[in-house]
């Protein structure tokens, strides 16, 4: 990626032992996918060691063909055609994230939760994550994604991740990491993190 005259070498992906390999001939398709995913766009160094790090205990690895998930459950949710400002960033961040598909506005009133991965779709690996986020500008032009971590149990058990706030049902702020800005054209901004993030206890509201 060029900004001026610079060069800049952003975060690289690389397969992992998450990656879905099963057959010596799938290696080269997903070689020739991962080195697709890093020309494209950019994504900074430091944003890329933060989401590995978030992965440490997230998602699943393959061991003999079975899903051997590792405790919790990364996820994100494009924004689509919302218009996205600090306040509603804040908001999200104190109040929690509408689960109501990919809607973001509260102007609808939900009675009955909507399954959670209607508004928030799951990856089991960082390179799934670096893709969507670097192509997730032609979801709707969306203008950035909140990222979501829960434990994996609670992943069916909706009411341990949200709470109902007397109009729709919100996921929990302290599930929420933060948010990362899309600037188009496969180009990530920085990740604002959300104070609330607490993944050892369980907030109420």
């Amino acid at each position: 990626m060029f900004f001026g005259n610079k060069k800049v070498n952003g975060y690289q992906v690389h397969l992992n032992n998450k990656s879905e390999i099963e057959r010596k001939e799938d290696l080269k398709w997903f070689q020739r996918w991962v080195k697709a995913i890093n020309s494209y766009g950019y994504m900074s160094e430091n944003l890329g060691m933060e989401l590995e790090e978030l992965f440490k205990d997230a998602g699943y690895i393959l061991e003999n063909g079975e899903k051997n998930y590792l405790g919790y459950d990364v996820g994100i949710h494009l924004t689509g055609q919302s218009i996205i400002t600090e306040e509603l960033i804040g908001e999200i961040f104190e109040k929690g994230l509408v689960n109501n598909g990919g809607r973001m506005d509260a102007a609808r009133k939900i009675e009955e939760a909507p399954d959670l991965t209607s508004t928030v779709t799951f990856f089991k690996d960082i390179i799934h994550v670096v893709n969507q986020l670097k192509n997730g500008h032609s979801y709707k032009f969306s203008k950035g994604a909140f990222i979501i971590k829960i434990p994996h149990e609670m992943r069916e058990d909706t009411e341990q991740v949200e709470y109902f706030d007397g109009n729709v049902y919100r996921i929990l702020p302290n599930y929420i990491y933060g948010f990362v800005p899309l600037k188009g054209e496969g180009i990530v901004g920085e990740l604002i993190k959300n104070s609330n993030f607490k993944l050892e206890e369980k907030l109420t509201r």
